[in-house]
């Protein structure tokens, strides 16, 4: 009997503990604060669907083309201030756990846009915010019938 109390009530806390615990992505946390993450859920939950998959899966990393092709230089930037580190050279180990967060990534409203990355020969190729958000709502649904 009491051991059926003690695992009844461990249940209990593990279910309340994870409803009021938010999982986060890491590399969202970079830029934003828990806090900040948790308002724009209430507030936007689409914005921060957006977000994650753009860290996530919102860019290509491919060889650079030969043809030629308008595009930004990948600067490396501080995610909190946005102030560029002239000083930092990006390198393929950049690419293993691309962050766009960390760099002057980001996405256009209307169109993708190109990040030569330094002199490793890659370009990142960041689509633009429609299609960016109409691939995280169809992930969510996605997510939501496999439950």
């Amino acid at each position: 009997m009491n051991c059926k109390r003690i695992l009844l009530l461990i249940t209990a806390v593990l279910i309340v503990g994870s409803l009021f615990s938010q999982n986060y992505n890491e590399k969202l946390l970079v830029k934003y604060t828990d806090k900040e993450l948790t308002q724009m859920q209430k507030e936007n939950t689409a914005q921060l669907d957006v977000l994650d998959y753009f860290v996530t899966e919102g860019f290509n990393i491919v060889d650079m083309p030969d043809k030629p092709i308008e595009y930004m230089e990948l600067v490396k930037v501080n995610p909190k201030t946005g102030q560029v580190d002239a000083d930092y050279q990006i390198t393929i180990a950049d690419l293993e756990s691309f962050n766009p967060l960390e760099f002057n990534c980001m996405f256009d409203s209307g169109k993708s846009t190109y990040y030569k990355v330094g002199d490793t020969g890659k370009l990142i190729i960041v689509e633009s915010y429609f299609r960016l958000q109409n691939k995280a709502e169809n992930k969510k649904r996605v997510k939501n019938l496999n439950r």
